[in-house]
């Protein structure tokens, strides 16, 4: 059988109303050889904002993703400060105790005043 007689069976599927105009019009470029069959009409129209919604999804999650790596750091360096503090407390509270030498004491005084001084030095206040 010959294109042109396949293409006339086509053009009698499509007139009988059991094939689309896309349909039909898919099936005749796959016979004429055509490297790719022609696109449904219907769907031009939505290709693009397709491509436009994918690329503004894309940019809103990769934007989620950087908030939330950028509240992890924060949170982590506040936790970092927060433990240096209570360091720093539990060091002036352990100088405290009446079990300790005096030189003991001095000894403690002096690690809390360096600890104070290291959390001043990267942070820029007393703690």
């Amino acid at each position: 059988m010959s294109v042109a007689d396949e293409l006339r069976k086509l053009d009698d599927l499509r007139k009988d109303g059991l094939l689309s105009n896309a349909e039909f019009e898919r099936q005749k470029a796959v016979l004429l050889g055509e490297d790719r069959p022609l696109e449904d009409p219907q769907r031009q129209g939505r290709s693009g904002f397709s491509i436009a919604f994918r690329l503004m999804l894309g940019a809103v999650v990769v934007f989620v993703l950087l908030l939330l790596l950028g509240q992890c750091k924060l949170s982590e360096g506040l936790t970092e400060k927060q433990n240096a503090r209570n360091s720093i407390k539990y060091c002036w509270e352990e100088t405290e105790r009446k079990a300790l030498s005096p030189s003991e004491q001095r000894f403690t005084a002096r690690t809390c005043e360096y600890m104070e001084s290291e959390f001043e030095k990267k942070y820029g206040y007393q703690p």
